[in-house]
């Protein structure tokens, strides 16, 4: 028999460098990676010709639903995986939502082929089990991220994708030099420029004294390499952020530009630690995905 085929998901024209993150999070339990597999593209056969291709299947599903499900040559593991909340994907062209597509007729026998599938959050698991898919909470496979090597300390506080008003608030409160980040521009990025991108990132978070955000894919990673994390919640913001809540330190935006967060920017407090159950499952499952 021969030796088994990984793939790894890319996001070719897609802004959002916490895509990518995700990614990193995969690619640290792949043995090596024969395919780069276009998330917006899945359906499509998977390039390299190989016979089978094992993919960690993990992150957002999806922008465009004609191009779900996955290809029949993709051997998947279906874990850590969110589905497009009705109203958020950018293609707004059908009468029914992505989430709606791909959990009915040829997308809905492929999830319950592969499941129980690792839900990232509470949403997509209620929205498989309603659809008689079996599913499990998982958590976000970023949760498992090393801290990476060597990152230097540089004492600031990294603030990502915060609004105007926000940074403005955090840079009045803060007692440390505040260096703004952002998550987007990865549109005009080739597949290993987006990759470096995100690494780029988690080093700057690495070294922070704490990182501000209202981005969950800042605050995930942060989580698994221990950096002070505070999340901002916009008002507009949907389960896919909600259901995350009780990991991190969290507060509305609103009442931090107001100041009323009590979040100790001085002295930011470790934060909590019931992520670290998800990830050691996340973890021991991957790992048994590649090793069988």
């Amino acid at each position: 028999m021969s030796a088994p085929a990984f793939g790894l998901l890319s996001y070719p024209g897609i802004a959002n460098l916490g895509d990518p993150m995700q990614s990193l999070a995969a690619r640290r339990f792949l043995p090596r990676v024969d395919a780069l597999v276009e998330r917006e593209r899945i359906s499509q056969p998977p390039p390299g010709g190989h016979e089978r291709l094992r993919v960690i299947l993990n992150g957002w599903f999806m922008h465009d639903a004609n191009y779900w499900p996955p290809h029949p040559l993709i051997e998947p593991l279906p874990l850590a995986m969110h589905f497009v909340e009705p109203g958020r994907s950018r293609l707004r062209r059908w009468a029914k939502s992505p989430l709606e597509r791909m959990m009915t007729g040829a997308g809905a026998d492929w999830l319950r082929q592969w499941g129980p599938i690792g839900a990232r959050d509470l949403f997509t698991a209620e929205q498989l089990e309603a659809r008689g898919i079996p599913a499990w909470h998982s958590g976000c496979l970023t949760l498992t991220l090393p801290r990476p090597e060597g990152a230097p300390a540089h004492g600031r506080i990294v603030a990502c994708d915060l609004p105007a008003r926000a940074l403005e608030a955090l840079r009045r409160a803060s007692p440390h030099p505040v260096e703004a980040v952002t998550h987007e521009g990865g549109e005009g990025l080739s597949v290993d420029a987006q990759m470096a991108a995100a690494q780029g990132l988690l080093e700057r978070y690495a070294g922070a004294a704490c990182v501000v955000t209202t981005r969950i894919h800042a605050a995930m990673p942060c989580l698994a390499i221990g950096t002070p994390v505070l999340l901002l919640v916009p008002g507009s913001a949907g389960r896919r952020v909600r259901d995350q809540l009780g990991l991190m330190h969290h507060c509305d935006e609103g009442d931090f530009v107001a100041g009323r967060c009590d979040y100790d920017l001085r002295d930011p407090p470790p934060n909590p630690q019931a992520h670290l159950k998800l990830a050691a499952e996340l973890e021991l499952r991957a790992r048994a995905f590649v090793s069988r």
